[in-house]
């Protein structure tokens, strides 16, 4: 990122009959809880948001873990389409 801060952290992830759950983490920090990418049908899923984050200037690491699968998936797959940083007014 460009500036410390604090930042809204939102994903675009598909949802898919293969698909597990999964954990964010920023920085070794988890975010949000965890995320079920299950879905009956392939198709883009809509804004997940995972709340506020306080991010250093310059590189920080986004990490996703699969925690498990929901019931009905058959796989631990997942798909990402975006990821948005929106600033946080302080």
């Amino acid at each position: 990122v460009e500036r410390t801060g604090r930042y809204r952290l939102e994903l675009f992830a598909t949802v898919a009959p293969d698909f597990g759950t999964y954990q964010v983490s920023i920085n070794g920090q988890k975010v949000g809880s965890v995320v079920d990418g299950y879905g009956g049908n392939v198709r883009p899923a809509n804004r997940i948001s995972l709340g506020p984050v306080q991010l250093a200037a310059g590189n920080n690491r986004l990490q996703f873990q699969v925690t498990g699968k929901n019931p009905l998936s058959t796989g631990y797959y997942m798909g990402l389409d975006c990821v948005d940083l929106i600033p946080v007014s302080p």
